[in-house]
């Protein structure tokens, strides 16, 4: 799904937040047209924005998050396909949702007492950008060096 839209943006705030912001850089560096969105005044424009051209990713540990739930039922009645990262099932996503993915969840991660609530996101990050760096290998991998070389340019 990820692969065949034009624009992908990553909503989420605070350890969430985070996380999306590293989401950006990571598939930025493959070729991918992504944005990372942490704040909720600009979730919600950008949400209003979007068309089927789109996907969005809504991360919330907790499930409970309002402004990137909110943003992501508007996304979706633009015509965007719509992505929740989460540790919680709910019904209530399937209204809105095209695709769910869930995670581990240690108890008390969401308040970062015993590990860090980035830790399981980072790893379903990971697995999605193994998937989409085997999708044209050789085109992303050139990519990825192309960045690697524009970094290191003094």
């Amino acid at each position: 799904m990820l692969s065949k839209k034009k624009r992908i943006y990553v909503y989420g705030k605070g350890s969430s937040g985070l996380a999306a912001m590293e989401m950006k850089f990571r598939f930025m560096r493959i070729g991918a047209n992504i944005e990372a969105i942490t704040d909720e005044h600009i979730m919600k424009m950008n949400s209003v924005l979007l068309d089927g051209d789109c996907a969005v990713i809504g991360i919330s540990v907790s499930g409970k998050t309002e402004a990137v739930l909110e943003s992501m039922k508007i996304a979706k009645k633009c015509g965007a396909k719509v992505i929740l990262m989460t540790a919680h099932t709910g019904k209530k996503f399937l209204e809105f949702c095209d695709e769910i993915m869930l995670f581990a969840l240690k108890e008390n991660l969401e308040q970062g007492k015993a590990i860090s609530p980035q830790f399981p996101i980072l790893i379903m990050v990971d697995m999605l950008y193994s998937q989409m760096l085997q999708l044209d290998e050789y085109r992303r991998e050139t990519l990825h060096e192309y960045t690697l070389e524009a970094l290191d340019e003094r």
